[in-house]
């Protein structure tokens, strides 16, 4: 099967708006998808790709996959891509059974076991394809298998970077809120004007999703205040009241 596929996979694939392909060509692709489609059928009893994600602080993500991204790229390339979905489980378990046992044209495929953990921005993964490998921007402890040793192994420890800071602003806001006095060293921040005291008020960003607002971050112009008409003068002559506004 690899060497039928080496020989009849075209270098380039025609657009499928093309009217005139020479006969062979044709030849050629109907045969080179045929054996594709074969292919595909047995691949998706073998790959996987699983991802774990679990929010929080710190935020953790785990990926392991077994693939053969090459044979994905030239199924893609002869627009044979299925498509692909997922399905919400009522549940936290899931299991099928595997109906055959056997393992045809597994050799056809270049599958590469790769693993990764994300802790927040921190990486770890673990590949074994043509030789294998472990990569961590996490400090640690690593230790490795002998090459004489039956079981290939990665063993690691380490440990997380905390900030010792978070803990102390935390109490500091809840205790804010609740009205109690701050801990020494620590200012409590002054209420918003307009707002109510012990509520947490979130200041606006300038700009926007679509470009910048042109009113953001301007204060409303203040309405002049009417101006009041001045008192007429009134003089008093001999006793008698004389308005002189007129």
């Amino acid at each position: 099967m690899r060497l039928l596929l080496k020989l009849l996979r075209p270098e380039t694939v025609p657009s499928p708006n093309r009217k005139k392909i020479p006969f062979g060509t044709r030849l050629q692709l109907s045969l080179y998808r045929s054996c594709l489609k074969t292919l595909r059928r047995w691949y998706r009893k073998y790959a996987f790709s699983d991802s774990i994600v679990i929010s929080g602080n710190p935020a953790i993500r785990i990926c392991h996959e077994y693939r053969d991204t090459a044979f994905e790229a030239e199924i893609k390339r002869l627009r044979m891509s299925l498509p692909e979905g997922m399905l919400e489980r009522s549940g936290a378990s899931s299991s099928q059974p595997d109906k055959t046992k056997r393992r045809l044209y597994h050799g056809c495929f270049h599958f590469v076991d790769h693993f990764l953990m994300e802790i927040n921005d921190q990486k770890i993964s673990i590949d074994h394809g043509d030789g294998r490998s472990f990569v961590s921007t996490a400090k640690g402890r690593l230790k490795e298998s002998d090459v004489t040793n039956l079981v290939a192994k990665y063993a690691f420890s380490g440990s997380l970077r905390e900030d010792k800071n978070a803990g102390r602003k935390v109490e500091s806001i809840k205790e804010s809120i609740a009205g109690k006095d701050p801990p020494k060293g620590t200012m409590p921040e002054e209420p918003v004007k307009g707002t109510r005291p012990g509520r947490v008020t979130v200041p606006r960003k300038p700009g926007s999703l679509f470009g910048d607002d042109p009113l953001l971050g301007k204060t409303p112009e203040k309405p002049e205040s009417p101006t009041s008409n001045p008192a007429p003068p009134i003089k008093n002559v001999e006793g008698v009241s004389i308005d002189e506004s007129f």
